[in-house]
């Protein structure tokens, strides 16, 4: 998959060209893709437990929170977790963001570049929460604390 940057190159190239058919090439954004055009790992199938107890782990990641490990049932953007667990993010991505709670249930991570943000979940519920900055590709996730 190298060689896919240097195809996104010569498409956005093209584009200058003739932008009816080539401009849409160059603003779509893979996810399965980090910043240097590698793969990205996928995330740890739920289940897989932390080596601490009591925490979950996710990476804040190419535009996506990432389960490592600590969701006891989850898919896509939801991590069920057992109440009284303390969720760590760790930033790894190029660009800055933050950890946002839809609903207010919780502190705000602020913008960050790298660093960990973490929060205890302590009371049973559903915990919505984006990252503020790009909402439009990280909204939609939950914690699930039971």
């Amino acid at each position: 998959m190298k060689w896919l940057p240097r195809v996104r190159t010569v498409a956005c190239a093209l584009a200058l060209l003739s932008p009816a058919l080539m401009a849409g090439k160059c603003i779509q954004y893979d996810p399965a893709l980090d910043a240097d055009g590698g793969e990205v790992a996928e995330a740890a199938p739920p289940g897989v437990p932390c080596s601490e107890p009591l925490t979950a782990k996710l990476n804040v990641t190419n535009h996506a929170f990432v389960i490592q490990c600590g969701c006891v049932e989850g898919s896509g953007k939801t991590c069920t977790v057992s109440a009284g667990t303390t969720v760590a993010w760790t930033f790894e991505d190029s660009d800055a963001h933050d950890i946002t709670s839809d609903n207010g249930a919780f502190e705000e991570s602020g913008e960050r570049l790298v660093g960990t943000f973490t929060h205890e979940f302590a009371t049973p519920g559903s915990y919505p929460y984006e990252c503020s900055i790009h909402s439009a590709e990280m909204s939609g996730y939950f914690i699930e604390a039971r």
